[in-house]
């Protein structure tokens, strides 16, 4: 959407990206504090990841929808108006044909 927008994708790839291990982290980090910092050594600590798993694929889906809507709202630089009009200096003559 960047590049038909005119703009360079690499700034929200990168916002993207980092957004995305950002909430991998802080759920992880949501884990650690509900259940503790060894819940890794209990049995049954595949039931205590995957019950966090849906929020944080939640927030993931929100940050692409913040993503999408944010390169949406932009301006589209590449108007076809523009590449008609070239800039006036002033030393052409104006055409006064439908004067006649």
């Amino acid at each position: 959407m960047s590049v038909e927008k005119g703009i360079s994708p690499w700034n929200y790839l990168a916002g993207f990206i980092s957004g995305f291990f950002l909430i991998i982290m802080a759920a992880w980090g949501v884990t650690v504090y509900f259940f503790g910092p060894n819940f890794m050594h209990d049995a049954d600590a595949q039931k205590k990841i995957e019950s966090m798993t849906p929020f944080a694929m939640m927030f993931q889906f929100l940050l692409f929808l913040f993503f999408r809507r944010k390169i949406d709202r932009l301006p589209d630089l590449h108007d076809e108006d523009d590449d008609n009009n070239l800039p006036n200096d002033g030393k052409e003559k104006k055409d006064l044909s439908y004067f006649r």
